[in-house]
């Protein structure tokens, strides 16, 4: 399976390094759909079961939910800090 999940872990550092920088990644879930799929089909390919397929999307999804999880803290900051100056700015 590592061979398998190599191009998708590189890929979700990727995009770590990007949230962790304070960044938002456009169209994350399309992403990571891709990335999903992208992976599930190199373990198909290699002889992996549906056993297999399963225990890579597992992997896979747990950490792209923290990566999510991170964008969203990170929108919801940028929201609230640009509410606050509009509203400081209104008055």
């Amino acid at each position: 399976l590592g061979g398998a999940l190599r191009p998708a872990l590189d890929e979700i550092a990727s995009l770590r390094a990007h949230v962790d920088g304070g960044a938002c990644v456009p169209d994350l879930g399309a992403k990571a759909d891709a990335l999903c799929a992208a992976a599930e089909a190199r373990v198909k390919e290699s002889g992996g079961d549906a056993k297999a397929v399963r225990d890579v999307e597992k992997r896979l999804d747990a950490l792209l939910r923290s990566i999510y999880a991170k964008q969203l803290r990170t929108a919801r900051a940028a929201a609230v800090q640009a509410f606050r100056r509009a509203k400081l700015g209104g008055e």
